[in-house]
């Protein structure tokens, strides 16, 4: 009775839990349902129309790897492009001068990727617009926005005795 009490008095907070217990249960769900023309090239086997390609594993993982190597070639170009910036500034400074590159794209790029690559399948109102070549013309396309360089300069003294 107590416990019944106690639920009917806190219904509001129950409800909110309830809920976003079930949004969590059905993400995956959402997940799939935004990737398939990407990951999956439609809901259908091309050699087995009558077969759903989300019954062929090998078909998915062939999928999802030929879509994370493309965009990963892209996003290692213009990666590179940007550390050659970089290096160019750093070749600029004098010898006395030091210099520190604080590179996170190389820790979480696996990560980035599969995040553009939600982000593109959720940007798109119609799945079957969904593709791999506007994908990376979009990625090409907003280059300047994919990577942040920032700079920062100190000046510090340094004492000749040998204490800092």
């Amino acid at each position: 009775m107590k416990v019944a009490l106690a639920l009917w008095q806190n219904r509001k907070t129950v409800t909110k839990i309830i809920l976003a217990v079930t949004f969590i249960m059905l993400l995956p769900i959402l997940f799939i349902l935004m990737l398939p023309s990407l990951i999956f090239g439609g809901l259908r086997s091309a050699e087995s129309p009558e077969i759903p390609i989300m019954n062929d594993n090998a078909a998915i993982y062939a999928s999802i790897e030929e879509v994370g190597v493309k965009v990963s070639e892209v996003l290692e170009t213009e990666h590179a492009a940007v550390l050659e910036v970089i290096q160019n500034k750093i070749n600029a400074l004098s010898p006395d001068d030091e210099h520190e590159i604080i590179d996170r794209f190389n820790i979480d790029a696996a990560f980035d990727i599969n995040v553009l690559i939600s982000q593109y399948c959720a940007y798109k109102d119609d799945y079957e617009e969904i593709e791999t070549a506007d994908l990376i013309s979009m990625l090409k396309e907003h280059k300047e926005q994919m990577f942040e360089v920032s700079e920062t300069v100190e000046n510090r003294e340094v004492k000749t005795d040998g204490m800092y």
